[in-house]
């Protein structure tokens, strides 16, 4: 049970890092927007 729980941290760890890279991807976007 706690190999899946730390899976599943690693899991959402990685989604949270995934989704700051998309922000941050947007963000430069709209800079060379302007």
């Amino acid at each position: 049970m706690s190999n899946f729980h730390n899976e599943a941290n690693e899991i959402m760890d990685n989604i949270d890092e995934g989704l700051k890279n998309i922000q941050r991807a947007g963000e430069l976007r709209e800079e060379q927007i302007e």
